[in-house]
């Protein structure tokens, strides 16, 4: 398929389609959506095996496994509904310090980060 006719079916310029394509722009959840559909393949298409960012503490994710767990796909489309990059940063070192608090053994860090929810869920109506 061309870049301007997956262009036209996802609504947007072919240039775009170039920019998602080289990497220059991210791709929102739900235009990855759309292109999936589009394309007639899962969205988990998208991710090679072990994909899941840059960073030393990657791990390797099974993308299918993870958007299988209850809340995930609503989880990741809120996600990508904040516009802010700060904001988005912010929600990530939340999810990973809540992920830590709740397992075995919490250290200081995610005891700290526990108790930081904790004050958050109370602010929050």
């Amino acid at each position: 398929m061309s870049q301007e006719r997956l262009g036209k079916e996802i609504g947007v310029s072919f240039q775009q389609v170039q920019k998602y394509e080289n990497g220059t722009n991210r791709i929102g959840a739900g235009r990855l959506a759309e292109i999936s559909k589009v394309l007639d393949v899962p969205v988990a298409y998208f991710f090679t095996e072990g994909s899941t960012g840059s960073g030393a503490d990657s791990e390797k994710v099974d993308a299918r496994a993870v958007l299988s767990e209850p809340g995930a796909a609503e989880l990741l489309q809120a996600y990508s509904q904040i516009g802010s990059l700060a904001l988005r940063n912010a929600v990530v070192r939340l999810a990973r310090d809540l992920a830590g608090s709740y397992g075995e053994g919490r250290s200081s860090k995610n005891m700290q980060a526990a108790r930081t929810n904790d004050r958050l869920t109370k602010a929050v109506p």
